[in-house]
């Protein structure tokens, strides 16, 4: 349940930001030194793209589009 709730939480919460913010974000989930910040940063922009392509599907596309 509480995994769950995570989950949905990073996605809203990365949804609608700039590569920045974003990383700054996923920064306070990870301590990292820079390949560990490259590969959050990859990962955040997966979990976006999922969220995307599942809101594509019901017809409402989020602003982070196509990225």
């Amino acid at each position: 349940m509480a995994k769950n709730s995570r989950r949905k939480d990073q996605r809203t919460t990365t949804k609608n930001l700039n590569a920045n913010e974003r990383n700054m974000m996923v920064g306070s989930w990870i301590l990292w030194g820079r390949n560990e910040q490259r590969s959050a940063r990859r990962t955040t922009e997966m979990v976006v793209i999922r969220a995307n392509r599942r809101e594509e599907k019901r017809g409402k596309a989020t602003t982070l589009g196509s990225r």
